[in-house]
């Protein structure tokens, strides 16, 4: 029972230690991609961007 305890306070103290990860909505990561996008030329696009 020892170490059944000692297990689950070590996945326990895991968890507590991944829920100090910071965090950001998706929401939030898809305006981050689509103002990287906007505002970075793709030389494989040039008919969005123009000839290089």
């Amino acid at each position: 029972k020892q170490l059944t305890l000692e297990r689950i306070n070590k996945y326990n103290m895991k968890l507590m230690e991944e829920l100090k990860t910071p965090r950001i909505k998706a929401s939030n990561c898809a305006l981050m991609v689509i103002d990287f996008t906007e505002q970075h030329n793709d030389p494989l696009l040039p008919e969005i961007w123009g000839a290089p």
